[in-house]
């Protein structure tokens, strides 16, 4: 067996993590051309996105997701009688109203129950943000994925235990699947897997116009989005709690 001296390698600690880091960056820089590029992701101002989600195969329920700078969100969900969830981040608090055609009922979401929400407020895929935080990212090289696709493998980890991977094609640098492990409150994880196909173009930015989504205790949903609107002038005001809340 070959000894390499202590000091030696300590030395190589510094050139092994620089790899690591010029790695994880020029995949990073490949997505974000890929995306569309870094003039067109920061020309995004707002985005209004509208489609269905349909759950077990059966259930279709409409959903509007909107979207502006700096890290407002908006998404309304609405199924066929008319009962609508509506969740909204103004950049300070993640308010949700359960309605029908009777009754609303409001409340503020608790940090936990509100942090994955602000997790996905930003107008970019976490991986595109300018100015993201690389050390929660860990490159792990190349894999080969269900559809025998060799994937580059992206881990991103936050500080609440929530974990996602992501798999990007090594070809197209396009997102082919997605794993997010959120811890519960037993101990347990819980796991979603997320596939994004049918790219498109709108504004020189790319955008799935579908995503199919599988959750380890069986949940199974389509998104099939209908229309996407770029920098639409969303007011900010849809993004505050209604007056009297």
């Amino acid at each position: 067996m070959i000894r390499i001296p202590i000091t030696l390698f300590l030395l190589l600690i510094p050139a092994l993590l620089s790899a690591q880091e010029r790695n994880l960056s020029w995949v990073l820089d490949r997505y974000v051309e890929a995306a569309g590029g870094r003039v067109n992701l920061n020309d995004l101002n707002s985005i209004v996105i509208e489609g269905t989600l349909t759950v077990a195969e059966q259930n279709s329920f409409s959903i509007k997701v909107m979207k502006k700078r700096s890290n407002l969100v908006r998404q309304v969900m609405e199924q066929p009688d008319g009962r609508r969830i509506t969740v909204a981040y103004n950049g300070e608090t993640v308010w949700q109203i359960n309605s029908d055609r009777r009754n609303e009922h409001f409340r503020v979401l608790t940090d936990k129950d509100a942090s994955d929400f602000i997790r996905e407020s930003p107008l970019e895929n976490p991986l595109a943000a300018e100015g993201i935080d690389k050390s929660r990212f860990t490159y792990k090289g190349t894999t080969t994925i269900e559809d025998d696709s060799e994937c580059h493998h992206i881990v991103v980890s936050y500080e609440d235990g929530t974990v996602t991977d992501y798999f990007l094609d090594v070809r197209t640098f396009l997102e082919k699947k997605t794993v997010k492990k959120v811890p519960q409150e037993d101990g347990s994880v819980q796991t979603t897997e997320s596939f994004p196909s049918d790219f498109q173009f709108f504004d020189g930015v790319l955008f799935a116009q579908r995503l199919v989504i599988k959750r380890d205790d069986g949940y199974a949903s389509v998104l099939t989005i209908d229309h996407i609107r770029i920098n639409a002038g969303v007011p900010t005001s849809l993004f505050n709690p209604p007056p009297g809340y």
